[in-house]
């Protein structure tokens, strides 16, 4: 299978579709977050993929996130992100300021956690055993959400 891939400015996040989707589109790109819009059955459905390095100002990127929720209030939205906060919330054992900054932004933008505590950790290094990667939707795509689940299989991504 061929693929199209979009990446956010610094290419720190990514979105794939395969080329048979062909109502993709480009709708927002920052320093460290894509948005592509899937244009599918009645509604169109906008993936969000973000990143932020574990030494970066997390800020940086939820105003990048935020951004992009102001201009699709109404719209389904789903956010991929790897940004690299820690919170019992969020499924770690214990929490950092960055993962009471992106808590604290979740609850602020009444978005939905989709990750699961029962899923696979992201990832492990050693004894350490975590999950850096955060999925989250809008209150539109929430009902829609069903079997959401970490993949085992192989990908190109470091966890």
């Amino acid at each position: 299978m061929s693929w199209n891939a979009y990446s956010s400015t610094y290419n720190k996040a990514a979105i794939f579709t395969p080329k048979i989707f062909p109502k993709a589109i480009t709708i927002i790109k920052f320093k460290n977050t894509i948005v592509v819009k899937l244009h599918a059955d009645k509604h169109p459905i906008s993936m969000i993929s973000a990143y932020s390095s574990p030494t970066a100002d997390i800020n940086l990127t939820l105003q990048e996130i935020k951004n992009v929720i102001k201009t699709i209030p109404k719209e389904k939205f789903s956010i991929g992100a790897d940004l690299n906060g820690h919170n019992p919330l969020l499924g770690n054992s214990h929490s950092n300021p960055r993962g009471e900054a992106i808590l604290s932004f979740i609850l602020a933008n009444n978005l939905y956690i989709n990750n699961t505590p029962d899923a696979p950790t992201t990832f492990t290094r050693n004894i350490d055993k975590r999950w850096n990667d955060l999925t989250v939707c809008s209150q539109h795509l929430i009902e829609e959400i069903e079997n959401w689940e970490v993949l085992e299989e192989p990908s190109f991504s470091d966890h």
